[in-house]
This record gives structure tokens, sequence and C-alpha cells, in this order.
């Protein structure tokens, strides 16, 4: 069922959700509740601003009659007058009230007190006017007393009437006062509470669930094998599914592992990784086998400790070229055992910007190269033995022509073929001959530029054909020691093939530059690649890859092969780099000897 973990986690957050609702709607009565207070004062204050200036100029104007009265002194007329306009101007300001309908229940009673007080200013004029009547002026202090009774009276009950709808908003306002004290209190202990048991149930749902997936996954990271830890409590929730899910893939991963492991550790060929300081990281148990030491001694040992010192910077170089490419590389050096033995291996080099190491791959081909020489020497004898044998057979041919005139014609054919099959037979042992490592040279001081300039011109019939441009540069080169015909032949060999491999109408660039103690050679073209893994036979006998096999670059294999044996019989190195998809570079690198 969808969804499982997110209704816990609702159920959770409802009940502190439901008090806050709670608390809110208490809030808002408080808060409605004091309005009422405030529109109340408000009322009080309305009336009570409009009613007392009537009262005050009521007792005013009394307080004055009385004064005269007691002095018997007439008032006078114009400050009577006066007086008088002062108090209906503040009767018409309190009729006002009256007339509002916030205050209709008191409207009967605001028209009182203005009657009254209108009266009383009659009363007043009246007392005021007999002064020096006696009789007339107690009648007119009579009608006062009323008029005076009436505006207390009326005013008493508005004020009663005022003070009970204060007095009863204080006590409902006391009433929610105690209910809103007691259900903050009772939130905040049930906030408490049901904080504490969301706490639980996080705990229970989430946090613990998590730590064992941390657990588990700090246990894979350590190599501790999955069956080797704790199983995981599975929840029936995301959390559950998560972790089942989890444990399953740490299952599988280990197993991967495991074979890469195995794979790895029982590698025939040896396997290693090389950091930026050319420093060996891991290097599995071939080393052993082919080199005599222990795995674990070479870790963090510099790889130049395992070569001859000849070739210690050629590897390098080559090792820093493919980290600055970025790219793939494979190439032949020799190797030191422990007990000082070498023996040629194979490079296959990939550069891991990512991971900053070089991933190695190095094939012993020690035994090819002795399989090799006992094949030559094998061919050696069989052509010797044949040789020798055809002679005899014609000898014999010869002798049988002299005796037997009749079958002349048949035997000079046959004693034809017989000096065909000896001539073949010396071709090919002069071929195998040359298959050496120990080619004779005849080496001398040969302009690098000239030598390149007849290549060219060796290959420049077949580069018309494909419309290829061919661009040379050299960099800091004059002339070295050489034998310039054979050199001749390995560059003319990787032109043809560089320009087999080409697109029409491609180009390819060579480059002859000048590193320190040794002269590099290289041919980049924009064919489609030498497949990685067969880059490593690309220079042995009979072997067509990658590009030459196409059909127009199709030949008998021993191009690439007798150019190494050409360039090592210099004491120098070839070797290709390529991704397997977008060209390649041949590189040939030669001491470069002056004299």
């Amino acid at each position: 069922m969808k969804n499982r973990l997110t209704r816990k986690l609702l159920l959770i957050v409802a009940i502190p959700v439901t008090f806050e609702l709670a608390l809110f709607s208490t809030c808002a009565v408080m808060l409605n509740i004091a309005e009422i207070e405030s529109a109340n004062e408000s009322r009080t204050i309305r009336v009570m601003a409009r009613m007392a200036p009537v009262l005050v100029s009521s007792v005013s104007s009394v307080t004055l009659t009385a004064r005269a009265l007691l002095r018997k002194q007439a008032v006078d007329p114009a400050h009577r007058s006066a007086e008088r306009l002062a108090v209906q101007h503040e009767i018409d300001s309190f009729l006002k009230v009256a007339t509002d309908s916030e205050f209709a229940e008191y409207q009967r009673q605001i028209r009182a007190i203005c009657d009254a007080a209108e009266k009383l200013g009659d009363c007043l004029d009246q007392v005021t006017s007999t002064i020096t009547n006696r009789t007339e002026s107690v009648r007119a202090l009579f009608d006062l007393r009323d008029a005076v009774s009436t505006i207390d009276q009326t005013s008493q009950i508005i004020l009663n009437d005022l003070k009970r709808n204060r007095r009863e908003l204080a006590e409902s306002d006391a009433v929610v006062r105690r209910a809103f004290h007691f259900i903050l209190w009772s939130s905040l202990a049930m906030s408490f509470c049901v904080a504490i048991t969301g706490l639980i149930a996080f705990e229970k749902l989430l946090s613990k669930p998590l730590k064992e997936l941390i657990k588990l996954s700090n246990g894979l990271a350590d190599g501790i094998p999955v069956n080797a830890m704790e199983p995981m409590q599975h929840a029936n929730d995301e959390i559950g599914d998560l972790g089942r899910a989890f444990e399953s893939m740490a299952a599988e991963l280990e197993r991967r592992t495991g074979t890469e492991r195995a794979i790895f550790e029982n590698s025939a060929d040896i396997i290693c990784t090389i950091d930026k300081e050319n420093r060996i990281q891991i290097i599995n148990n071939a080393a052993k086998t082919h080199l005599g030491f222990e795995p674990r001694r070479l870790v963090d040992c510099e790889i130049s400790e395992l070569l001859p010192e000849k070739q210690k910077s050629n590897v390098l170089n080559r090792l820093e070229e493919i980290r600055e490419k970025e790219t793939y590389g494979s190439f032949e050096s020799t190797l030191l055992k422990e007990n000082g033995i070498e023996f040629d291996v194979v490079w296959s080099v990939r550069w891991s910007s990512q991971d900053e190491l070089l991933y190695c791959c190095l094939y012993n081909i020690d035994f090819e190269r002795k399989t090799e020489q006992f094949a030559k020497n094998l061919r050696t004898i069989v052509v010797i033995e044949l040789t020798q044998a055809l002679k005899e057979a014609r000898s014999s041919v010869l002798k049988l022509k002299s005796s037997e005139t009749k079958t002349t014609q048949k035997l000079d054919l046959l004693d034809s073929n017989f000096l065909k099959i000896v001539n073949l037979l010396k071709t090919l042992g002069d071929a195998i001959s040359k298959e050496s490592t120990d080619i004779p040279l005849s080496t001398k001081p040969t302009e690098v530029a000239g030598l390149l300039k007849e290549s060219l011109e060796s290959v420049s019939f077949l580069a018309k054909q494909k419309s290829v441009n061919i661009i040379v540069s050299t960099r800091n080169v004059d002339s070295i020691v050489m034998d310039p015909s054979q050199i001749q032949r390995v560059v003319v060999n990787l032109l043809s093939n560089a320009i087999k491999a080409s697109p029409q109408g491609g180009e390819i660039k060579v480059l002859a530059r000048l590193d320190g103690q040794f002269i590099h050679f290289e041919i980049a073209d924009q064919g489609p690649g030498i497949p990685l893994n067969k880059q490593h036979m690309l220079f042995e006998r009979f072997n067509q890859v990658g590009k030459l096999q196409s059909e127009e670059g199709k030949g008998s294999g021993l191009g690439l092969y007798s150019a190494r044996q050409i360039v090592e019989a210099h004491g120098g190195t070839i070797g290709v780099i390529s991704d397997g998809q977008n060209g390649c570079t041949f590189r040939v690198t030669l001491p470069a000897r002056q004299q």
C-alpha cells in the first residue's frame, strides 16, 4: 500500500496541530472579548463626555442662582442669557447621542435629562427674575428641586446601567481568562506529552531505521561482509522498503566485488594502478609470479624501481603523455625481476581523471620472444635441410640428363623447377635471418628533415590517390646517428598504414622532436583507431588488427613487426596511443646520438 509512512507522519503531526487550533480559537475568543470591552469603554466615555457638560452647566447655573438669591442681588440679564445659550448648546450635543443607534437603549433617559435640564434653566430664569418677590422665589425653588431631582435620577439610571454592563463584562472576562489559563496550561502539558510521544514515534519510524542503514553503509565501506553484520529490522513502510532494497543492493555489490577481486587476484597478467607521482597503489598477485616480489612490498614503490636504467625516462615519458592526453596507450618495455633478470612486457594503460590514477595491465611477452627465436632457428634448419636435399636431387637429375637423351626436354623442365624452389627457399632463409633482433646496421649521421622528405616522396602517390594532406614539422632536430635506409623503411611503413586508414581528404601529422637524449617520431592519423584489447598484439608477427584490417590495408602482417625489430636494433622503442575510436598516434623513440 502506498504512502504508509506519510500516513504515520500525518498522524504524528495532526495531534499538535489540533492543540494549536484549540489554542488559536481560545486566543480568538479572548480577542473578541477584549474588543467588546473596548467598545463598551468607548460607549461609556462617549455618554459621559456628552452628559457631564450638561450636568456641570446645570450645577453651575444652580450655584450662580443660589449665590444671587442669598445676596438678594439681581443677575445680569446678558450674563444669564449667555450662560443659558451655553447650557442649551451642551443639551443639543447630548441630544445628538440619543439619535445614535449605538445608544438606542438610553434614548428615553437622555431625552429626560435634556428636558429636565431645559426645565431647570427655565426655573433658574424664573428664580432670578423674582429674587425680590419672596413668594414667587420659593415657588420657583420648588420647581427647581423637581428638575434637579429628575436630572439626578435619570443620570443615576444611565450610570448604573453602564456600571452593570461593565461589571458583567468584567465577570465574563474573568471567566474566560480563567478558562484561557486552564486551556493554556493544559495545552502546554499536552504539547509536552505529544512532543515526547512524537519523538518516540519519530525515533521508531525514521531515526532508528536510518541509523541502522547508516551502520550498514559504514560496515560496507569498512569491507565487512553483509552476512557478518546484524540484519536490519524492517518496518512495513517506505523506510522498510528502502532498507530491504539497500540490503539487496549491498549483497549484489558484494557478490560483484568478490568476482572482480577474484579476477584481479587470479589474473595471469600484472594489473596495477599508478598515481601521479608514479607510485604503485595497488598490484595483484601476478607480481609474485612474474617479478618475484610480494605484492605488499611493491605498494607505494615508484614504478621506476622495476625498470632498467636505459628505459626509465622513456617509460615515464609515455605514462606522463597518456596522463596529459587523458587517453589510452599501449607500448612495450622491459621490467626487472627481484633477481635482476630482465623480461619483456606489453603495457596497456588507461588514465582515470576521476580517480587520478593510471590503470595498467602488463602482459608478459618473454615467452613469445623465446618462442619466436626458437621458430626462427627451426625455420632456418628446415630451409638448410630442404636446400641441401633439393641440391642433391638436382645433382641426380643432372646425371640422369647426361645419360638419357630422350628425356632431355622433360629433365630440363624438372631442373628449372628445382632451381626455382632452391631460389625461393634461399629468399625465405634470408627473410627469416633478417627477423632476428641482431639486424646488421649501417649507421651514420643522418639529417632528419631529409629522411622525412624522402619518406614522403615514397608514399606521395598513395597519398594523392586518397587526397590525404601530410603535415611535417620538426623541433630542435638536426641530424642523429642511425641507419637511414632502415629507419626510412619504418617511417614509410607507418605512413603507408596511416594513409590506408585515413578517410578520403583526411590529414596526417608527422612530428620529429628532440627530448633530452631521445628523438621522437610521431605519426598521427584520423582513422578509426585500434581496439584497446588488440593494441598489445599490434607489433607481433602475422597479426593484423584495427585499421590494417581494411581491404586496402591487408598484407602479410610483417610490416609493423619488422618495424619493431629495426627500432629495437637501434636501441629504441615503438608504441601506439589510441582510444580505439578516434585515430591513433604511432611513436618511434630512438637514442639521439650525434656521432
